[in-house]
């Protein structure tokens, strides 16, 4: 049982006991002494070996611990070895495939010993001392079943000297061996051969020590609550300032889109999450969000006079907004802008529909994002309104010659594959998005994009009608149709469909997807 002095040396400590260098911030556990990892295992730092040790009073020259691997053969043969290691008082510092035991006994500067009580040597004589055991009770059970002794004449004895028949059974007891189903041998091994206590002279101390680590529990879990309880009402109230924040900002806003345009979600998630330092809630309208996501994080830096110039900022915009689906910078003379003015005004009819909501990992938002704001800003309208439908144009491809006149033809092309071929005739000339708002200085692209997607819908149309002819006697007509859908939506296939002119090479690369 270590001393109050050594416990409390155990309870200060922040360096390591041994080299005096090394910063440490617990006891080592299963060992018991404030040691650092290297000296641990290895010794080599410092003055690791200002320890004691016990068999020869000096300063020790050897490594504090010594691993014990059960990796080892003997290990793996002996299962005994799995009792020894598990039992409760044979401590040691795991750390993998690897117990480290004390290597041998030490005391402290003051004379006290430290460390646990089994040290490396010892595990291999536990296991010599089970053997012992085993051995002698072996005998004893053979010496049983072999004796010849007359049962009444034993009888007879003991009732001739039952005082000293007493005294036998006394010291036969005294001298019984150790039960081996239990940790019974282990115990007596300690406190025979390593003059260990009794576990009865720990009960008060690891009485102290349970009620001591349960009462630091229940502080712990207290301050803990505490903790959790004033993050909570942080958090509320900076949901509160938030709150009264944008009904302020909105009553500021332009009607009839005021409560759209204001419109914020997130703040259940934000309180259920317990991270004061999130965002406590976004708007559905993107760059609105944007622009307050300062003051959302910090309400106390939003001023009457921020406030205000906020409010006329996102008032400009909206009537931007409202005036861009007028579409008065669409021609009715030109074919593609017409067609374009019919298409954009199809998807949105009106305002509201410009804050239609799709999800995102956030939560419910629309398209109006600063990239969009940027592009009305710069006077790009068209690319503004591409930009609302992710830059795909095409289905204004098969309501304009020469291209509506050829998907009204086709022979083998369904509904879906037409709408699929047209995305990627467009997509020939316009691959990305970024072209709208970095790569281009006005809004010229779309002509070119329209241009070029009718010239490759209607080279893919003739090659797809030819294909289909050469198909004939090769494969039935209801499976041709279907073949032919099928290379068309698979985009690698098409892709190098296009790029072969043999059609015999063709159908050999392709000819599974009849079968699939």
């Amino acid at each position: 049982v270590p001393s109050p002095l050594r416990l409390l040396r155990l309870a200060n400590g922040k360096r390591c006991e041994f080299c005096l260098t090394s910063g440490t911030n617990h006891v080592r556990p299963g060992l018991g002494v404030f040691a650092c990892w290297n000296c641990v295992v290895s010794g080599k730092q410092g003055r690791w070996n200002r320890g004691y040790s016990r068999n020869s009073g000096s300063s020790s020259s050897i490594k504090l611990t010594k691993a014990w691997k059960t990796s080892w053969v003997r290990y793996r043969k002996n299962p005994i070895y799995r009792t020894i290691l598990s039992y409760s008082r044979v401590a040691s510092n795991e750390y993998g495939t690897n117990h480290y035991f004390w290597s041998e006994h030490r005391c402290d500067t003051s004379g006290e010993r430290v460390g646990p009580l089994v040290t490396w040597g010892d595990v291999d004589d536990l296991k010599g001392y089970n053997d012992q055991l085993k051995t002698a009770a072996a005998a004893k059970e053979a010496a049983a079943a072999n004796s010849t002794v007359d049962s009444a004449t034993t009888s007879n004895v003991a009732a001739a000297d039952n005082g000293n028949d007493n005294e036998e059974e006394e010291e036969e007891a005294e001298e019984e061996a150790p039960s081996l189903s239990n940790g019974e041998w282990i115990e007596y091994y300690l406190t025979k051969n390593l003059n260990a206590p009794p576990k009865e002279n720990y009960a008060e101390f690891n009485e102290t020590f349970t009620n001591t680590v349960q009462m630091a529990d229940r502080i712990s879990r207290e301050r803990e609550e505490l903790k959790k309880s004033k993050r909570d009402d942080k958090m509320q109230t900076k949901v509160s300032k938030v709150d009264k924040m944008l009904d302020d900002l909105k009553a500021l806003i332009n009607e009839p889109f005021r409560e759209r345009a204001m419109k914020a979600y997130g703040k259940e998630k934000y309180l259920k999450s317990g991270m004061s330092s999130n965002q406590c809630m976004f708007l559905e309208t993107p760059f609105i969000n944007a622009w307050l996501a300062p003051y959302i994080k910090s309400p106390s830096k939003m001023t009457k006079k921020a406030m205000k110039e906020m409010a006329e900022k996102i008032n400009v915009e909206i009537e931007r907004i409202e005036k861009l689906l007028e579409m008065d910078f669409l021609s009715d003379d030109d074919d593609f802008e017409a067609a374009a003015k019919i298409f954009f005004r199809e998807c949105y009819p009106d305002v509201e529909a410009l804050y239609t909501c799709h999800s995102s990992y956030h939560g419910p938002t629309n398209m109006m994002t600063e990239e969009f704001v940027t592009l009305i800003q710069g006077g790009r309208f068209f690319g503004a309104l591409c930009y609302l439908q992710t830059n795909n144009l095409s289905p204004i491809l098969l309501v304009t010659e020469p291209s509506a006149s050829l998907a009204q033809a086709s022979k083998y092309l369904d509904e879906t594959s037409l709408k699929k071929l047209a995305k990627i005739a467009w997509n020939q000339t316009n691959t990305s998005s970024r072209a709208l708002f970095q790569d281009r200085e006005d809004d010229s692209w779309a002509a070119e994009a329209f241009t070029a997607g009718h010239k490759f819908f209607g080279e893919a149309m003739t090659k797809v009608d030819k294909f289909g002819a050469w198909l004939e006697g090769k494969v039935d007509e209801d499976k041709r149709a279907a073949f032919l859908n099928k290379l068309v939506m698979s985009y690698w296939y098409f892709d190098d469909f296009m790029k072969e002119e043999d059609f015999e090479k063709i159908w050999k690369n392709n000819a599974r997807l009849v079968r699939s």
